[in-house]
């Protein structure tokens, strides 16, 4: 079933995704004839937007933590970052 292969290959990579996005991307799949399923889906993956097709993967009271460390891999997504040693 290639619906699952997707999501195995995702999942080997520690890649969290809503299922809406899995059957899209199934679809394309099949309609194209990709042949190198696991290099299209990662690529079709770096290009997307997380908060588009991710599903939350930290935990829910992270805010209120205080000097403590994440165990386990996560995935984030970048949407700005400031230099801090150059002035405004």
């Amino acid at each position: 079933n290639l619906f699952k292969e997707i999501n195995q290959i995702l999942n080997n990579k520690c890649i969290k995704v809503n299922e809406n996005w899995i059957n899209e991307i199934k679809l394309f799949i099949e309609k194209n004839n990709i042949k190198n399923v696991n290099d299209f889906v990662f690529s079709q993956y770096l290009n997307s937007d997380l908060y588009e097709i991710g599903i939350s993967c930290l935990p829910m009271n992270i805010c209120q933590w205080n000097n403590k460390i994440l165990q386990g891999i996560y995935i984030l997504q970048i949407d700005e970052f400031v230099l801090v040693a150059e002035s405004k």
